[in-house]
């Protein structure tokens, strides 16, 4: 949009000063094919919260893409025997862009660990051209695109994939017409709506794929293909997180078992940790406390014993302390092997 101008790159002194609520708006609107506009990678929110830097150069904004729309690790996935080395290398740098890999070499004095090496490029091959694509993109559009390309191995044919594009509009583009976004989309669905641990199994990604295409991969229509199938209503009932029993809450119970033992000067006391003063008698002490709870009815051994009237509930609370690693008011389990 066009703001009132009394030269170039200047703005009209009474447009500065009238107040907001005075000032005209001006309709933002931009062509289809705009290459500098790709959808969600060209906005704020994006940028603010995918920084870059001098050095970074917008590595950080392409490595959110290949995760977030290629479901991307960034792991090296350079083959091993090499050959296809130098063809990663002018991948990262082509000669277009007028560095190569003799150029980043010489500027790297001789090392072999400056960009060109392989545990390098494995990354940089993916992340420098798509990177390049922000490189006019910002808070505001800049009047210019900045060329770059989408370059990615596919992994089921090892066949490195390069497609150019003039602006990040075109990359965008690129990215959303392979099969790895569309099979790395259908897994972020299915993650949210079917569950976490509940994985989708690689023969059914096609099908879903497909459904997916199918509604034109609108989000509500595909949610709600997801939440009818028969996935959704066998999907297994998340058991509720354990919960942690510490000190403060036996530290009552214990006390009653001071009471009892109180004339016996070879028993430590219990509602103080670490039991007995030491971590070595605390740890003796808990694994006997174990044992006593675990003895048979009619142990004589067996703790506590019935007529100290402890409900069945308090015993097992006690038991469910210890078996937690007899865990500290702050949760801090104060012996090893402690259960979740």
């Amino acid at each position: 949009p066009q703001l009132p101008s009394d030269g170039v790159g200047s703005i009209q002194a009474d447009y500065l000063k009238k107040p907001i609520a005075d000032k005209p708006s001006y309709p933002v609107s931009f062509a289809p094919d705009d290459v500098r506009v790709a959808g969600a990678l060209t906005t704020a929110r994006f940028s603010a919260r995918y920084n870059t830097t001098v050095l970074n150069k917008n590595r950080k904004r392409a490595a959110a893409v290949f995760k977030i729309f290629f479901c991307d690790a960034m792991t090296p996935n350079v083959p091993a025997n090499g050959d296809k080395h130098y063809e990663f290398v002018e991948a990262t740098f082509p000669e277009k862009f007028e560095v190569t890999e003799e150029t980043i070499r010489s500027m790297a004095a001789g090392t072999d660990k400056h960009g060109t090496d392989k545990d390098c490029v494995a990354c940089h091959y993916k992340l420098d051209p798509m990177g390049k694509v922000f490189q006019t993109s910002a808070l505001a559009l800049h009047p210019r695109p900045a060329a770059g390309a989408l370059v990615f191995t596919r992994l089921v044919t090892g066949e490195l994939i390069t497609v150019p594009g003039k602006g990040i509009g075109d990359v965008a583009k690129a990215i959303t017409q392979q099969p790895e976004y569309e099979t790395c989309q259908v897994k972020w669905f299915w993650k949210e709506f079917i569950g976490q641990d509940a994985k989708l199994p690689v023969q059914d990604r096609p099908a879903w794929v497909k459904k997916f295409n199918a509604v034109g991969r609108k989000t509500n229509d595909f949610v709600l293909e997801l939440v009818t199938s028969d996935q959704f209503r066998r999907r297994p009932v998340e058991p509720p997180p354990p919960e942690l029993v510490t000190f403060d809450k036996v530290e009552d119970l214990l006390q009653r078992c001071d009471s009892c033992h109180a004339r016996e000067m070879t028993i430590p006391q219990f509602s103080s940790l670490p039991i007995g003063g030491s971590q070595t008698l605390h740890e003796e002490t808990v694994k006997g406390m174990i044992d006593r709870l675990d003895r048979a009815d009619g142990d004589k051994k067996k703790m506590p014993k019935e007529s100290a009237g402890w409900k069945t509930s308090e015993i097992e609370l006690v038991r469910k302390w210890l078996a937690q690693g007899a865990r500290d008011e702050f949760g801090k389990p104060t012996i090893q092997g402690a259960t979740p």
